[in-house]
């Protein structure tokens, strides 16, 4: 009926098709032909990119953890942060300016020293955002 060229040639074209069975009948003979199915491959998944965007102070004034007398944990490198969130205040006698994250990411590097000098716009936290 085949021989073995026209044997791997239907093979092939199964395989490049993605058919998993054949069946020729012709009468007199009768040939099937069954291969295991093809692996599913994963997409290949794209790896997020990384970036980083500052909290910048809102203020001249002297740095406050969160923390401290407001009734929040305090935060630490590695913490995961929502946009907004509160992370420290800018102090200017007794008003506090809070220092707010401009997104979600999570924190890396040192936040600044409490009593820390800031200026307006000088970097009090750095976070790693994925996009």
């Amino acid at each position: 009926m085949f021989d073995q060229k026209e044997l791997e040639q239907l093979v092939g074209a199964m395989r490049e098709n993605g058919i998993t069975t054949l069946e020729v009948d012709t009468g007199e003979d009768r040939l099937r032909l069954v291969l295991p199915p093809t692996p599913v491959r994963p997409a290949a998944m794209e790896e997020p990119h990384i970036a980083t965007v500052a909290a910048k102070s809102p203020a001249i004034g002297i740095f406050l953890p969160r923390g401290g007398d407001d009734g929040l944990t305090e935060l630490a490198s590695g913490a995961a942060v929502s946009e907004g969130e509160l992370l420290g205040y800018v102090s200017q006698g007794a008003v506090r300016v809070p220092v707010t994250s401009p997104s979600a990411g999570r924190l890396v590097g040192e936040a600044p020293e409490e009593g820390a000098i800031l200026g307006h716009g000088d970097i009090a936290f750095v976070l790693e955002i994925r996009q």
